[in-house]
């Protein structure tokens, strides 16, 4: 900024604004725009870090999004081959075997305990006729 320059007074004038009070130095002018380029700063290295962080996060979502379709197209995959080769088929029908049993199982329990309520009413009502007639 060159030699520090004073007034005929004695007191110092600034070399950047020319105005006195103060030296080149010690400029308010200067001061005031080294601290706006210093948040200029910070708020370029946080804007650049927020950038950073978007990017992951779009990343991670991307390779998730991948990994489900991924996944859903190995599961319909799975799913012609299995149909192919009739193992649903024959699941299936297993099941529908299964659910035919149970329900035949249930009936006849059903109707033992009709048939054991019979029986018991029967005993019962021979067992009053029997100490009736005594």
């Amino acid at each position: 900024m060159g030699k520090n320059k004073w007034t005929e007074s004695g007191l110092p004038k600034c070399n950047n604004c020319h105005r006195v009070g103060h030296f080149a130095n010690d400029c308010p002018d200067i001061q005031m725009l080294e601290g706006l380029l210093a948040m200029g700063k910070a708020k370029m290295a946080e804007d650049k870090k927020e950038a950073k962080a978007r990017a992951r996060f779009k990343r991670k979502v991307g390779e998730k999004q991948k990994k489900e379709e991924r996944k859903e197209r190995k599961k319909k995959e799975r799913k012609a081959r299995k149909e192919m080769t009739g193992v649903i088929g024959e699941k299936e029908s297993n099941k529908e075997n299964k659910k035919m049993k149970a329900a035949d199982i249930e009936e006849a329990n059903k109707e033992k305990t009709l048939d054991g309520d019979a029986v018991d009413e029967a005993s019962m009502a021979l067992e009053k006729a029997l100490v009736i007639s005594k």
